[in-house]
Order: structure tokens, then sequence, then C-alpha cells
């Protein structure tokens, strides 16, 4: 009986070592998608405000480059650092969104 309970045990032991990796690597890109899309929204969130606020502060014509520069500073402030090519998509993105 003691032989028979060692060997299930060791075969469980055996089958939870193989079975964790699996589960760890079909779960792990399903988090990382959720936590990316969680991200994603916070940082359009962030970048509504500020350019809500950027359109409040400088008003008048030629003030494009002031606004940019105020939302950029914005975002590093709250810890966002982007390349320029999606920090632009995001801020033409929500000036649309304001004007629209």
């Amino acid at each position: 009986m003691t032989d028979i309970v060692i060997a299930l045990f060791g075969l469980l032991a055996a089958v939870l070592t193989a079975a964790v990796p699996v589960i760890v690597g079909l779960l792990a890109p399903y988090i990382k998608s959720k936590n990316s899309l969680q991200m994603t929204e916070e940082i359009e969130k962030l970048v509504q405000t500020a350019v809500t606020a950027a359109e409040q502060m400088y008003v008048g014509a030629k003030q494009g480059k002031k606004k940019k520069d105020y939302v950029i500073e914005f975002l590093s402030a709250n810890g966002i650092s982007l390349d320029e090519e999606n920090i632009t998509a995001l801020i033409e993105a929500a000036v649309y969104t304001l004007k629209n």
C-alpha cells in the first residue's frame, strides 16, 4: 500500500512539473495582452486630458508647438515616454475627438 502511495505521489509530482510550464506558457500571453490593453487605454486617457488642457491654455494661431510640447511634458511627468510617431498619432486622435 505504501509503495502505491509513493508511486502515485511521484507520478503526480512528475505531471505537475510538466504541466506548470505549459500552463504558464498559455496564460502569459493573455496576461500580457490584458495589461497592454489597460496601459494603452490609460495612455489614451492621459493624452486626451493633456490635449484638452493644452487647448484651453494656448489659445490662438500658431500655438501648435507649445500645445504639443505641453502634452509631451505632461506625459513625461506621468512616466510615459513614446516615440515621436506614436505621440503625434495619439495627439492627433485626441484633437480630432475633442473637435468632433
